[in-house]
């Protein structure tokens, strides 16, 4: 790895699902809770980038849309715990 690419990788570091920058960087981090809403629009991002990876390898695409049953269960039971 080059001496770039190392400086470039320690400017971030992570804490459990959280990208964080470095004081130096000039990147705001904004976190809030999930919701509902969000479901539909991050499965689309997740079937969408695992095609793309899959389809880069010459394997097509694997992912398909599917109803967030389990997401909406998992953030329903959150919001009883934290919120």
């Amino acid at each position: 790895m080059s001496v770039e690419n190392l400086h470039a990788a320690a400017r971030f570091y992570s804490w459990p699902g959280v990208l964080i920058p470095a004081e130096d960087s000039k990147m705001a981090v904004v976190c809030r809770p999930a919701r509902m809403d969000d479901l539909k629009r991050a499965d689309e991002i997740l079937v969408a980038s695992v095609n793309e990876f899959t389809e880069r390898r010459g394997f097509g695409k694997m992912a398909s849309s599917r109803p967030p049953n389990f997401q909406a269960f998992s953030l329903r039971d959150d919001t009883k715990v934290y919120g």
